[in-house]
């Protein structure tokens, strides 16, 4: 990630963010619930002729399926910038639409192996990859992640290169007032278990801490304010501001069975991921009580 636009009406700013690049031809890629919005029709309006085509149906934990289609429309549309509008899903999608024009397929070659008690092997992805600009609607964090969370029957694997972050990240208090109290609820537990996670890591430092902490600050003063009113933008944009900080300290650590048990139910049930994260933080963090009291 190179940069982070932070503010109210910074949706606005998307046309010049894309010409940036230098570049002219924007695939949006955006989730089904958001591109009826009004915040859509901002966007829109902000690309004007950059707009190369709308991909609208992405689906929850980024099936395989949805980003071969996804591809070949942005392949039609000789897109040169991929803009994911939405939650994790959309984000994730985004991700695998740059790997995979990138790379070739099928994707799962490309999954991070994960071998107990603590070896990762991450694949090379060499090929250079579409810049992404990324205008989140929730908390999921995946803005700020290299590594992106993909399903092919009923598994899910992660695809992780630095090149498929985004280079820009939009964060605007109105793109979240598109979700409903409740997913902001569940959302915002999703960066409360970036935080939890990141700081009794195994691999945590200081700086991880010094985030984390940060953002467990942002995220409990604010998110109660958030829930209860769709209209709070200043207390929308501190919980924004307590993702973005859980989403840097995470990456900066490795993440435990919390994580792991979200990933696989979620590939295997298909439950929205961030409800799985509000479910399971309270039973992760009992597990590793004993461990981590010190």
């Amino acid at each position: 990630m190179e940069r982070i636009v932070f503010g109210h009406e910074k949706v606005k700013t998307a046309g010049d963010e894309v010409a940036r690049f230098g570049v002219s031809r924007a695939l949006v890629v955006v989730s089904p619930s958001v591109v009826k919005t009004p915040l859509m029709e901002k966007i829109r309006g902000a690309l004007g002729g950059r707009c190369a085509g709308v991909f609208d149906r992405v689906q929850p934990h980024s099936p395989t399926e949805v980003i071969e289609k996804a591809a070949a429309q942005a392949r039609a549309a000789r897109a040169d910038i991929l803009i994911s509008v939405g939650g994790g899903s959309a984000i994730d999608t985004a991700k695998g639409i740059a790997v995979l024009l990138a790379e070739g397929g099928p994707l799962p070659r490309f999954g991070v192996r994960f071998t107990p008690p603590d070896r990762k092997e991450v694949p090379s992805l060499p090929a250079p990859k579409l810049p992404h600009i990324a205008i989140p609607t929730t908390l999921s964090g995946g803005e700020y992640s290299y590594s992106a969370g993909i399903t092919e029957g009923g598994k899910k694997f992660i695809l992780a290169d630095p090149k498929i972050a985004p280079r820009t990240v939009i964060l605007d208090p109105e793109a979240a007032q598109t979700l409903p109290a409740r997913l902001l609820a569940a959302s915002g537990m999703n960066a409360l278990a970036h935080c939890v996670e990141a700081i009794y890591s195994t691999h945590t430092q200081a700086l991880t801490q010094a985030y984390c902490l940060a953002g467990v600050s942002r995220l409990s003063e604010f998110l109660p304010r958030a829930v209860m009113d769709s209209g709070d933008l200043e207390a929308i944009g501190a919980v924004q501001i307590g993702a973005c900080l859980a989403g840097m300290g995470v990456y900066s650590a490795w993440t435990g069975i919390h994580h792991a048990i979200v990933h696989v139910v979620g590939g295997r049930f298909r439950v929205p991921h961030a409800n799985i994260h509000a479910l399971v933080l309270p039973y992760a963090m009992r597990w590793n009580l004993d461990a981590t009291v010190n």
